[in-house]
């Protein structure tokens, strides 16, 4: 949560969720959600951008409190 300084009533807030789930010992699968909130977007703009993120995540080698 941002605002600014010279007008209050002018912010935006920034959030993220996610969570990630082991598919093998060496892979793993990411889900996250994004959101850009912006209470007085620029003109012709949206105030809120949702962006979904989904990928998989290579371990290509155990940590060390793992082994």
């Amino acid at each position: 949560y941002v605002v600014s300084l010279e007008d209050s009533g002018n912010y935006l807030v920034n959030a993220e969720a996610g969570v990630e789930s082991a598919l093998t010992s060496m892979l793993d699968l990411i889900f996250t959600v994004r959101d850009y909130y912006i209470n007085q977007p620029a003109e012709g703009r949206k105030p809120n951008d949702v962006q979904t993120i989904v990928g998989v995540k290579v371990q290509l080698q155990k940590h060390p409190q793992e082994a």
